[in-house]
């Protein structure tokens, strides 16, 4: 069965944005986060994507093809990068605002 995401270190490589997404859900209960916590949580979810994406094009059950695999994994990443600045940018103003 892990042939079929393209071998045991794919397995690896996808688990490693879902436990910074554990990871995240578990600090919004100690810290502060206003919304912040729901754009990164996003972002951790489009990396997992493209990890995904990565994974199938390396594995045997879903033939993705070359083209669509490439702008998939491109458009995910860009959407990683727009929505965890954009919850940095959240944590920044909030940081901003408390001190005041």
């Amino acid at each position: 069965m892990l042939e079929w995401f393209g071998g045991v270190s794919n397995v690896v490589n996808l688990t490693i944005p879902l436990f910074g997404l554990a990871l995240l859900v578990t600090l919004r209960e100690i810290t502060e986060t206003n919304r912040s916590w729901q754009y990164i949580a996003a972002a951790f979810c489009c990396w997992a994507g493209v990890r995904l994406v990565i994974a199938l094009r390396d594995g045997t059950l879903v033939a993705v093809p070359r083209l669509v695999g490439a702008n998939l994994a491109v458009l995910l990443l860009v959407g990683f990068f727009v929505l965890f600045f954009r919850g940095l940018f959240d944590v920044w103003r909030l940081r901003d605002t408390a001190t005041t």
